[in-house]
């Protein structure tokens, strides 16, 4: 098989990996506001309103109002700065991992007639730099965390005023935010900011992935004709992405990913021909394998049919593995189902254990 058809292959398979790794940060990150931050707000709530609501909008007008507003402000402010910190982190660390496998998957699928050292990685500075100064829809990280905090602090502000203009008791306060037992507390006000945050990590986690796939490009434009759009073809795909999967640009122009929020697509880069690589007068296994043609488009369910038993367990997870060998869940429904989590490091481990199967 030519190379673009490996490495087309490869980009699908790490896409899958990269979801698992997403899940997992959104259940840490998440997790992280659902543990520090929004119990306190609704703490500051109950313990701030219980005297105030029988007085109405007179009740707004008072220290204790004011002073309840300003610890909600506190306890947004530093969580959210923290939030910050926790998945910057992790978005630094995922830019050298991610910039790393690019460059070596490239590596391992070229012929073994091609120099060892032709593809250059990126370098640290420009790695680092993808999540300090590149924005993703428009803001850079530390702005869309300003932004979720004046938004919780906005929403439950909201709610606390105008349970307090209805003259609600603070319980029924605490349930505008927080919502009801009932409905697993996914019908309150905080539901939002649970929303927004996991966006935030999911869109931040793609856009990181992608630039540094992009940094990999730049340094090797010379061996790298084009670069292929990878959309994950499920029942939550964007009609954006169904329309881009499979089209190819410059490494210059176009658009990447990602193309909206949430979104999980990928790119591949599509290598050029023997010429390019130096090669004058390779046999004809090389020829055959740097051929330098845009490969045909494919989802990842024909991706994941077409591997070993091996490497589908250690994608999928045995359990689900074997559902999706079955067929009892058809594939559409199958892939939006949560995936194992993964960390960075259990990521890079993975795709060794899948080079090695």
């Amino acid at each position: 098989m030519a190379v673009n058809d490996d490495l087309l292959d490869r980009a699908i398979r790490h896409a899958i990996l990269i979801e698992r790794l997403t899940v997992g940060e959104i259940l840490r990150q998440v997790g992280f506001l659902n543990r520090e931050v929004f119990p306190s707000i609704v703490d500051v709530t109950l313990r701030g309103t219980d005297q105030l609501v029988s007085r109405g909008l007179k009740g707004m007008r008072t220290e204790r109002f004011r002073s309840m507003v300003r610890r909600i402000a506190e306890i947004s402010q530093v969580g959210y700065r923290q939030f910050h910190q926790r998945l910057a982190a992790v978005l630094d660390d995922l830019s050298k991992s991610e910039g790393a496998w690019q460059a070596r998957a490239i590596r391992v699928e070229l012929p073994g007639a091609v120099p060892d050292g032709l593809i250059v990685p990126p370098t640290g500075d420009e790695l680092r730099a993808i999540r300090r100064s590149l924005p993703f829809r428009g803001r850079v990280l530390r702005e869309w965390a300003a932004k979720l905090d004046v938004d919780t602090r906005a929403a439950a502000m909201g709610a606390i005023r105008e349970g307090m203009m209805a003259r609600e008791s603070a319980s029924e306060i605490v349930r505008r935010l927080r919502g009801t037992r009932a409905a697993s507390f996914r019908d309150g006000i905080l539901k939002k900011a649970r929303a927004d945050a996991a966006m935030v990590v999911r869109t931040s986690m793609n856009h990181v992935a992608a630039r540094a796939h992009e940094a990999v490009y730049r340094a090797n434009s010379d061996l790298i004709t084009a670069v292929q759009w990878v959309s994950v073809i499920d029942a939550r795909t964007s009609v954006t992405c169904n329309a881009l999967d499979g089209q190819s640009w410059p490494v210059d122009r176009g658009p990447r990913p990602p193309a909206h929020p949430n979104c999980r697509s990928t790119t591949v880069p599509v290598m050029a021909g023997f010429e390019e690589f130096g090669l004058r007068n390779p046999d004809e296994a090389t020829r055959a394998t740097l051929d330098g043609e845009v490969p045909a488009s494919k989802t990842a369910e024909d991706v994941l049919r077409s591997m070993s038993r091996a490497r589908q367990d250690l994608i999928l997870g045995k359990g689900r593995a074997d559902v999706f060998r079955r067929g009892v869940v058809p594939f559409e429904k199958f892939i939006t189902r949560q995936l194992k989590p993964l960390t960075v490091r259990e990521l890079e481990a993975l795709e060794l254990r899948l080079e090695a199967a």
